[in-house]
């Protein structure tokens, strides 16, 4: 990468001399060196520095002529060149009253640059005062938005805002007094347009402060912290609209909702014009091409000379004019306030001094490799993080001769994997006290396979150190698998709690005694091995964990007549149809996700209408409007709430409109569809199940939710080809798609270490044991390709469905026929043309893949 800069510009790769040569070219009163000090200390940021150099590489004259033109940053250092003695160079004026101001953003029709109280005269004269009409400064604004001047007062009337705030506040059982609430409220609204903001807020939804503060100004927001932070607990903030996390809601989407800055920056994605990923942008190039993070800390005009090493480096700490990269950097020593070590810590001498080593655990994220929340230790080029053991290299360990992840050189110089360089694999061999088998002992002259077993039982043994009979079959099925694996499990906190747990319990271990437990990872995962193993019978986890989350829910309504309509709700509307889907397969993530939103949103409308003194049985269509005021869309989820409802007797006279939108319509650029394809056939750098799985996505409309559940014996091996069954007919797989299935049946490989000697039917296994990946991972693996699995979907059924029958679709990738021939009729395809294309393709003897019939196929 150096040399790809080679032809850039000089006031590119050397900002600050190009500066200091046009200045000393109109000024020589100063010296170079005090002329580069003052570029230095008064434009710091060399994005800035290359955008001063450029404009004087196009304009000298900027220097002397006062013209207000390039960036702000060009008339500090004119500024500081003037104090420091340099008469030849001009002061900026601003282009209108041509007086030396500071001169900021504004700009004039010329794109130069203006004063404030230039800019302020022309905004006031493009929006004149709604009241008088005059063109004086605008001095506040009513509740629509309309200017008002000083001479024109706001339309309360001369009332206080924080008087009329409390009389709003009044309505809700806060539990404080006045005196509390106006306090907060002038805390989070401490001038009178603000307090007037905020009052007009409230006065035109007051249900911002139970539910639905995810549409509702900042101030709304803060006074609702606020409140919360005085003791009420009758108004909260919403989850993330986006993620449905806890997160501060602090900026505003396109939509009008507001979400957190995690779901904003995400929206912000570009590619990168370096390595094509899609990445929040950091920099820009010379060109204005955005560049991620990484691309622009190797991008060599950001590396500047260190002043400790010499080196040309990315310079990561400036103290004065002196420049430190990463490795003569030192951070000085202070006490941790998270290890409580005296190490060496950033923002040392403050109260939030940290260490290296706990600042990397501080934001951790989730490994691409075991899927768990670790520090990042290297990124894979489509962005995901691995941690430090996925990170390491694989290959074949010269000690045990097994495919594994290789940690280092043994001392006879031999590479081996992380189980041989511990201790207990470097240990004397003999033979075991407990099998008599030859081998590695580990502890208490007994095997790996002995001492996995001696530690699960000595963790299911009660206090009296006896197992009863009830926990045989766990030990069983927990004892399979690897033993080296199992034993560094038993080393972490998670079975050293829950094993006792399940000692001390009385009767057979079932689903219900785990769920008391929590509902933790390791509780799944040993859920998983019993039920794998036969120990536990099979039943839908996603439809258990809808029951325990439907339990929390009722618990915060507070109305029992309440808690029983939205009980019944869920019990007849959508736990017996999704009970009715469970019979025929396993619920999706979706259709669990759709019942909690309806439930939420019922529940939400209850609240509603209780804050307005009334109740469901009581509602009135104008109630029902005044909900559904707004842009949010999220109300309309209350539909089928409403729908139910009035069914049932529970209401009537309202009902809410459903909302027209298709889906279908939300579709990607054809070009880009197959640039994705290319990529995933040539990047072996990307995982092999993430690249078939994203191939099957946009070659033949699979959803996610079908490919995760896909077998190993849907994969068919014949004399012509391999074949998949999606549909009626096995669908001959392409080249080089057959190939990267085949080899994804070869080397698959789950994460399960404990319970794993059985033979996993999946094309995708998962963490779990005898559990395939979930839709939801594999999404999260496709999108920082720019893969997206609606529009990707729905491009390539629009592009099949132009060029075969529905029948041929329905079979072949195992769609209803209704659902094909919807998607036929959009694509506006005929079945004449189809047909007389397969005749003239026949007598050429050349039928591609995508057109052959399916007894062709």
């Amino acid at each position: 990468m150096p040399d790809q800069h080679q032809d850039a510009p000089w006031f590119a790769t050397h900002p600050v001399e190009a500066i200091a040569d046009a200045v000393l070219g109109v000024d020589g009163s100063l010296t170079a060196k005090h002329v580069e000090t003052l570029i230095v200390e008064t434009v710091q940021l060399k994005a800035d520095q290359r955008r001063v150099a450029k404009a004087l590489a196009e304009d000298p004259s900027l220097l002397t002529s006062g013209r207000p033109a390039g960036p702000r940053s060009l008339q500090r250092l004119i500024n500081a060149l003037r104090a420091a003695g340099a008469e030849a160079v001009a002061p900026q004026r601003c282009a209108r009253c041509d007086k030396v101001k500071p001169l900021l953003n504004g700009l004039d029709e010329n794109g130069l640059r203006i004063c404030p109280y230039c800019e302020m005269l022309r905004a006031a004269a493009a929006e004149p005062c709604v009241i008088c009409g005059s063109t004086r400064q605008i001095a506040s604004r009513d509740r629509h938005g309309g200017a008002r001047c000083s001479k024109c007062p706001d339309d309360l009337g001369g009332q206080d805002p924080v008087v009329l705030i409390c009389d709003l506040l009044e309505r809700i059982d806060l539990g404080l007094d006045r005196d509390d609430v106006a306090a907060a409220a002038r805390k989070v609204a401490s001038r009178p347009a603000y307090q007037r903001e905020l009052y007009w807020a409230l006065d035109a939804d007051l249900s911002l402060l139970t539910g639905n503060a995810d549409k509702a100004p900042p101030k709304v927001i803060a006074l609702i912290e606020e409140l919360r932070a005085r003791g009420t607990e009758a108004v909260w903030v919403p989850p993330c609209p986006t993620c449905g996390r806890h997160n501060k809601l602090s900026h505003r989407h396109t939509s009008g909702l507001r979400i957190c800055r995690v779901c904003y920056n995400h929206n912000l994605l570009a590619e990168c014009s370096r390595c094509g990923q899609l990445k929040q942008v950091c920099a820009r190039t010379l060109d204005e091409e955005p560049l991620c993070h990484g691309c622009h800390r190797a991008d060599p005009l950001s590396h500047e000379q260190c002043s400790g090493c010499g080196k040309t480096a990315l310079i990561v700490r400036r103290e004065g004019d002196r420049r430190y990269c990463g490795t003569c950097f030192r951070a000085p020593e202070d006490t941790c306030t998270i290890c409580g070590r005296v190490r060496q810590c950033y923002f040392a001498g403050t109260d939030q001094a940290r260490c290296e080593s706990c600042s990397g655990q501080l934001n951790p994220e989730e490994c691409s490799g075991c899927g768990r929340m670790r520090r990042v230790s290297r990124r894979l080029p489509d962005g995901g993080g691995l941690c430090g053991r996925c990170a390491l290299p694989e290959g074949v360990c010269e000690v045990c001769n097994r495919t594994a992840k290789l940690k280092g050189y043994s001392p006879e110089g031999r590479r081996w994997c992380s189980s041989c360089s511990s201790k207990e694999r470097r240990g004397r061999e003999g033979d075991c006290a407990e099998c008599g088998r030859h081998g590695r002992i580990h502890r208490f002259s007994l095997c790996h396979s002995c001492s996995y077993a001696a530690g699960l039982r000595e963790l299911l043994s009660g206090s009296d150190g006896t197992l009863r009979p009830d926990l045989e079959p766990i030990l069983r099925a927990l004892h399979r698998g690897d033993p080296v694996s199992g034993l560094n499990w038993l080393t972490n906190r998670a079975p050293k709690t829950l094993l006792p747990q399940l000692a001390a319990a009385t009767g057979p271990v079932t689903h219900e005694l785990l769920d008391s437990l929590g509902l933790s990872r390791a509780v799944a995962h040993i859920r998983a091995v019993l039920v794998t193993s036969g120990v536990l019978p099979q039943r839908d986890e996603h439809l258990a964990r809808l029951e325990r989350w439907l339990g929390e829910a009722l618990r915060q309504v507070a109305d029992p007549a309440e808690r029983r309509v939205v009980k019944s709700f869920a019990t007849w509307h959508h736990f017996r149809r999704l009970r009715r889907v469970a019979e025929a397969g396993p619920v999706t993530y979706s259709q669990v996700s759709v019942a909690r939103r309806d439930i939420q949103a019922g529940i939400a409308l209850l609240r509603f209408l209780r804050a307005r003194g009334t109740s469901l049985a009581a509602a009135t269509q104008t109630e029902i409007d005044i909900w559904l005021d707004g842009t949010s869309w999220i109300r309309h989820l209350a539909r089928n709430f409403v729908v139910w409802a009035v069914r049932n007797r529970h209401a009537s006279g309202i009902d809410i409109p459903p909302t027209l939108s298709d889906l279908t319509t939300v579709v990607i650029e054809n070009d880009r569809r197959w640039k994705l394809v290319r990529r995933l056939l040539d990047d072996d750098q990307i995982d092999l199940g993430t690249r078939v799985a994203g191939l099957l996505l946009l070659l033949f409309a699979q959803p996610l939710s079908r490919i995760s559940q896909l077998r190993i014996e849907q994969v068919g091996h014949h004399d012509n080809g391999v074949t998949l069954a999606i549909g009626e007919v096995p669908l001959r797989l392409p080249p080089p798609l057959d190939q990267l299935v085949e080899e994804l049946v070869l080397h698959r490989r789950g994460y399960t270490t404990k319970g794993g000697d059985y033979s996993n039917p999946w094309l995708f296994p998962g963490a779990l044991p005898g559990q395939p990946l979930t839709a939801k991972r594999l999404m999260h693996r496709l999108q920082p390709l720019g893969i997206h699995a609606r529009p990707a979907r729905n491009t390539t059924l629009f592009e099949l469905s132009a060029e075969l029958p529905a029948v041929v679709v329905s079979r072949l990738l195992g769609l209803n026929i209704d659902t094909a021939a919807k998607w036929n009729r959009r694509a506006g395809a005929t079945g004449a043309a189809y047909a007389a294309e397969l005749v003239r393709r026949t007598s050429q003897g050349d039928i591609p893949m995508g057109r052959r019939s399916p007894d062709q196929q």
